[in-house]
């Protein structure tokens, strides 16, 4: 009967059991370390934009799902990364004050509703 194990991550990426010296543990190494690295930009740049998707819906009382979509229109509009433009929401830069003025947001959670309850019945 065969055993399938999942690899352990030191397994993975190519390490050994402590004490254990493998040829290419230095490669190994520093594909963690450049991993570990990623990630952590990663959580950094998702707390901004969650902390800027927060300032929006509330200060604007839309759903967190369109304060995202604002958010991310903007930030594609001024040819910016999301978590750049995030941060300076955050950051309450005075250029991104206009972000927090009523836009259509509701005329297009109202038009969305409107398209939904008009959609044709398909009978059989």
């Amino acid at each position: 009967m065969t055993s399938t194990r999942r690899k352990s991550p030191d397994q993975e990426h190519g390490l050994a059991a402590p004490g254990f010296h493998t040829p290419n543990f230095p490669e190994s190494l520093e594909a963690l370390r450049t991993e570990n690295d990623q990630l952590r930009t990663a959580l950094r740049t998702r707390i901004v934009i969650e902390q800027a998707k927060g300032m929006l819906a509330e200060r604007l009382g839309l759903e967190v799902d369109v304060a995202f979509e604002r958010l991310r229109r903007e930030a594609r509009s001024r040819r910016l990364k999301l978590h750049a433009f995030a941060a300076a929401v955050v950051a309450r830069e005075t250029w991104t004050d206009p972000l927090f003025q009523p836009g259509d947001e509701v005329s297009s959670q109202a038009r969305s509703t409107r398209a939904t309850a008009r959609r044709p019945v398909h009978r059989q």
